[in-house]
């Protein structure tokens, strides 16, 4: 008896031991700029239990400790806590239609680089990811970690079928619905970088942004809509993403929709009110595809008009449909086709709030340049975290 009363107090000791170091290191990750002192103030820990927790994760290499400043208001003697070097960087990626972005940062979320290409126009996965790779590296290989990177996040077109560049449905490749093995676009990325990657749809990791520091921000149930190239969802919940079991969540874009404003009155999102319908349009009425000109031909052009309608209507179907089985606090709006989004958004939350006066706020994104990219990166700082808290 008495062993047992022995061995499990040995092991209530360890396991809070265990659980201070975490709280150490993870008060040292969430700071850009963080003393021994600030962490005894952020914790609530005694300064002796976050002193043997520093060291001991000094030791590890889990941590440093920098040179002295004056400059911080901490007074003299006070020494930074960050991240050791070798734990890497993270990247965040949003490969689009026409673009590649990226941004770096260290795991305390300073970001440390940026970049830009044009997607390659190629339907081969390989070369794709080939091209993604060395954009990865580049960038990297332009800061103080060269080539360390704990993880990457690659945000993917929610679906894209131009027949010239990135195939249809390539955000259906995710180590979650698809075997590694058959997957090479994924592999070929494995290959290439020595991280932690995970490949997401663009609406997920623009709604991360969002709910980060956006328009959804501080809010725990929000939607997104995208509306560009295709018309695409993304969805959380108690401040999660909801994906669902085959990651259909979020397809609307092959949703039929039945509208007495458009000309065929049964066909799916995409066909209806996507970027490429308008600029169908344009170009049989002779005008500018650029949208932001379009937008304000509206008043003068009857088939833009008509086309701005189906676009109200076909909203407030979709967002009536989302309220019904998700109830979210605001729905955001982003994409390509943000111009006639600003025109539309007013009278799609009047005609929203004449059928119920609970529905949700209607927003457009705040971080539309980097939006997919700001949230994958994001969801890189908290996948490498992840793991770093998992070693102790």
């Amino acid at each position: 008896m008495a062993s047992t009363s022995l061995r499990n107090a040995t092991q209530g000791v360890t396991s809070t031991h265990r659980h201070n170091l975490g709280v150490v290191l993870r008060a040292v990750l969430d700071s850009p700029s963080v003393s021994r002192t600030d962490v005894v103030k952020h914790t609530g820990l005694s300064k002796a239990t976050v002193s043997r927790a520093v060291d001991e994760l000094l030791a590890r290499n889990l941590i440093q400790e920098g040179k002295e400043t004056r400059s911080s208001g901490r007074g003299p003697g006070a020494s930074i806590l960050r991240p050791t070097p070798e734990l890497g960087c993270v990247v965040g990626v949003d490969l689009g239609l026409t673009n590649c972005r990226l941004l770096c940062a260290d795991l305390q979320g300073t970001i440390i680089g940026q970049s830009q290409f044009t997607t390659p126009k190629t339907s081969d996965y390989r070369a794709l990811a080939q091209a993604v790779i060395g954009a990865i590296k580049a960038l990297v290989g332009t800061t103080s970690y060269t080539d360390k990177i704990s993880a990457a996040v690659i945000a993917l077109a929610s679906r894209v079928s131009n027949g010239h560049t990135i195939i249809d449905s390539l955000f259906e490749i995710s180590q979650d619905n698809a075997p590694e093995a058959s997957n090479d676009f994924f592999n070929a990325l494995k290959q290439g970088i020595d991280a932690d990657i995970v490949l997401d749809t663009d609406s997920n990791m623009a709604l991360v942004s969002e709910m980060h520091e956006g328009a959804a921000a501080g809010m725990e149930n929000a939607a997104l809509v995208t509306v560009s190239t295709r018309v695409s969802a993304a969805i959380a919940l108690e401040g999660q993403l909801l994906r669902g079991k085959r990651n259909l969540v979020g397809r609307i874009g092959n949703m039929p929709l039945v509208l007495t404003s458009a000309v065929d009155t049964s066909r799916t999102a995409d066909e209806l009110f996507s970027a490429d319908v308008v600029c169908d349009i344009a170009k049989r009425n002779g005008l500018t595809t650029d949208i932001g000109e379009l937008s304000t031909m509206v008043p003068y052009y009857p088939e833009l008009q008509q086309f701005t309608e189906t676009l109200i209507s076909g909203l407030e179907i979709l967002v009536s449909m989302l309220c019904a089985t998700t109830d979210p606090d605001v729905v955001v709006f982003t994409g390509r086709m943000r111009p006639f989004l600003e025109l539309c958004l007013p009278e799609l939350e009047r005609r929203l709030r004449d059928r119920n006066s609970l529905s949700p706020h209607i927003q457009l994104a705040m971080n539309e340049s980097q939006t997919g990219c700001k949230g994958s990166l994001l969801c890189a700082i908290d996948n490498a975290r992840g793991k770093i808290l998992q070693q102790v």
